[in-house]
């Protein structure tokens, strides 16, 4: 069965079309990039906008312009500014991951305060915020 490409000119079919299996690895790697890239035919809106499909709504979507003519349209992540900081810093980056990978395998520090004695506290008074009764007295002097 031949297809027709954008051009309108007909294709001869691959292996891949008519069911055939492929031996050459090269080949059948250069099929599924093929098939990934697949060029489609879209027409621009009177606001120069083009629908890319519901697979690609509410995502957002970085624009590379190549050459005149020419773009790039590539979904991406948008990182809070504030989390931007640890994506640059690579040694922190990697302490974290480290920290990660340590916790996921149970590899966490002992509790400093264990063993250690804080009766002391059955004295401290508090009010209903959680202050202590003598913090209160030193602010109100």
């Amino acid at each position: 069965m031949s297809k027709k490409n954008i051009s309108g000119k007909t294709e001869k079919p691959t292996p891949e079309d008519s069911g055939r299996p492929t031996s050459d690895k090269n080949e059948r790697a250069t099929r599924a990039n093929n098939r990934r890239q697949k060029m489609e035919l879209r027409t621009t809106d009177n606001r120069g906008r083009v629908s890319l499909g519901t697979e690609f709504a509410h995502k957002p979507i970085t624009i590379k312009r190549l050459s005149k003519g020419r773009v790039e349209l590539s979904v991406c992540e948008a990182v809070p500014i504030e989390q931007a900081w640890l994506l640059k810093n690579k040694e922190a980056l990697n302490l974290l991951e480290k920290g990660l990978e340590q916790a996921r395998n149970g590899e966490t520090a002992q509790d400093p305060t264990v063993g250690e004695d804080f009766s002391w506290l059955d004295d401290v008074e508090e009010d209903e915020d959680g202050e202590t009764v003598e913090d209160n007295m030193d602010a109100s002097s």
